[in-house]
């Protein structure tokens, strides 16, 4: 059974994962946010870069909440 912990997390409490991301040879560790009803999951865009990921203008969205 995996265990998450609520901690302190970008200035508040939160349930959050640790976790370990490889790409291109490369190895970063990050905390993400658990939201088991969250449709998207989204990344800064400097750790998407990091993992090799690019930028589409065409792709880019308009996101928003409730």
């Amino acid at each position: 059974m995996t265990v998450f912990r609520y901690r302190k997390f970008y200035g508040a409490i939160r349930l959050v994962a640790d976790v370990t991301l490889f790409a291109n040879g490369k190895t970063f560790q990050t905390g993400m946010l658990i939201d088991s009803g969250a449709d998207i999951t989204m990344i800064p865009l400097r750790l998407g870069r990091a993992l090799g990921f690019k930028e589409e203008i065409n792709k880019i969205e308009n996101i928003r909440g409730i």
